[in-house]
């Protein structure tokens, strides 16, 4: 019985919806049925309802929905994964997209998605600077992708045009070095900046503009 309320945490009900509805063929399916490919991208695209942030929104069962893209993790990596980790990352930055696979939807934290949003954001073709905003970009491209998967293709053409392409971001190299990126542990911290102090970024590094 529903009561109309709409709960969105996992709680310990929330994980055995999770866990339900990854084992059902039939809600996968359902999650599925909401993707589309769009041409030049490696995004899986969602179709469904948007969240406030420009996030899709799934419902594993009624009053319970899940971000669509820890739906996703769950999928790929099992539940238990998807409750260990906090913060889900689009290192793509499309929080439409679906894919879980370095360069798209990661784990993360708050610490590390805050700072790789405040890198990501300033950089000359990055949907982070999106005059439209995240939630109106989202949804605008949601119904695109609804429509025809080519109008998002058309319109990603478009911004292209207007503020460049994007450069990519989270690149470990073997010459990283060279630019001031140092591999460390496992992860690569970018070098000494002006001021001389020093910046990890997490597993990936930044790699500078020529």
């Amino acid at each position: 019985m529903t009561t109309g309320r709409t709960v969105t945490r996992l709680d310990a009900q929330g994980l055995a919806d999770l866990a339900a509805a990854c084992d059902s063929a039939r809600a996968v399916e359902r999650w599925r049925a909401k993707l589309v490919k769009v041409h030049g991208s490696e995004c899986l695209w969602w179709t469904g309802a948007v969240s406030g942030r420009g996030h899709g929104r799934f419902w594993l069962s009624p009053g319970r929905v899940v971000v669509a893209h820890r739906f996703a993790f769950a999928v790929t990596h099992g539940v238990e994964a998807a409750a260990k980790v906090h913060v889900l990352g689009h290192r793509c930055d499309n929080p439409l997209c679906q894919r879980v696979a370095p360069g798209h939807v990661v784990a993360s934290s708050y610490v590390e998605n805050r700072r790789e949003w405040a890198i990501r954001r300033e950089r000359s073709g990055s949907p982070l600077g999106d005059p439209r905003g995240s939630r109106q970009r989202a949804r605008e491209l949601r119904d695109l992708a609804r429509e025809d998967p080519a109008l998002v293709a058309a319109d990603l053409a478009r911004l292209r045009a207007i503020f460049g392409e994007q450069l990519p971001l989270w690149t470990c190299t073997r010459d990283s070095a060279r630019h001031g990126v140092k591999p460390r542990a496992g992860r690569c911290v970018l070098g000494r900046g002006a001021q001389g102090s020093a910046r990890s970024v997490g597993t990936y590094a930044v790699r500078p503009s020529a």
